[in-house]
């Protein structure tokens, strides 16, 4: 492993000699420079879970503005899901629910979880158009949106500090001793 020798002040005695990593095509990069990489994919990372949160959480509390209806369960099925080594898992049922409006009938599927539903069973559902979803608290639309806020921020932070250079290696070339 060579190393690398990022300058020297006029006048002064900082020399900062780091080992270089090398890879396969033969450039080179120092520690510091794998930081800033690090730092750059874990700020995109972080950015787009932040997105992803956003756009949940806009969605839900989106739907806080829907219009309350009673629905009927017409059909449902099952899905099965086992985690885990043990086999652990949970029930989750796909239902079609059919509610009334002044512009008529409509159907659509609704995602009930593990909450135990039959046919013909009534559930508050909100609704627009014919989009159709459980009613959901305020609050996690809420969450959502924070934790989606905090993540972006948190990491374009991140993306905007490793574009920086550590002060040690801004030298001016005109200041370099030549030796």
């Amino acid at each position: 492993m060579g190393m690398v020798r990022t300058g020297t002040w006029r006048g002064g005695s900082i020399v900062r000699t780091v080992p270089a990593v090398t890879l396969s095509s033969g450039v080179g990069l120092d520690k510091s420079k794998l930081v800033r990489l690090a730092k750059r994919v874990i700020g995109v990372f972080l950015a787009v879970i932040g997105l992803i949160f956003l756009l949940v959480g806009y969605q839900l509390v989106l739907s806080q503005t829907w219009d309350k209806a009673t629905g009927i369960v017409q059909s449902c099925v099952a899905h099965s899901t086992h985690t885990g080594s043990t086999g652990t898992g949970h029930v989750s049922q796909d239902c079609k629910v059919t509610w009334g409006d002044d512009a008529g009938n409509h159907t659509a599927t609704v995602i009930f979880g593990n909450k135990p539903v039959t046919n013909g069973q009534t559930q508050v559902v909100r609704v627009h158009g014919t989009q159709a979803v459980l009613p959901t608290p305020a609050w996690e639309g809420y969450v959502g949106l924070g934790a989606g806020v905090l993540l972006v921020v948190g990491g374009v932070f991140l993306v905007m500090r490793s574009r920086r250079r550590p002060d040690s290696a801004q030298v001016n070339p005109a200041q370099m001793d030549p030796a």
